[in-house]
């Protein structure tokens, strides 16, 4: 780590914190984001994650309508 005047290390080696029914919107609308709970361990090295969904508000058409030079598609079971 590099360390100058105005750095203050810190160490959190149990540190655990979380969020439960997120519920987000894109600034443009275009996906919407809900996430039953996220849970991060530090002590564990782990992330959690449930009931996790990232759809699109439009159809496929509409997206590749309004992005008409691009081709992206993503899935996740």
């Amino acid at each position: 780590m590099l360390m100058t005047p105005d750095t203050t290390p810190l160490s959190f080696p149990d540190l655990n914190t979380g969020l439960k029914a997120l519920d987000v919107q894109t600034a443009d609308s275009l996906f919407h984001l809900t996430l039953g709970s996220f849970q991060l361990s530090y002590k564990d090295k782990s992330i959690m994650l449930s009931e996790v969904s990232f759809k699109p508000n439009i159809s496929d058409a509409a997206m590749q309508k309004r992005f008409t030079h691009q081709h992206t598609q993503v899935s996740a079971p």
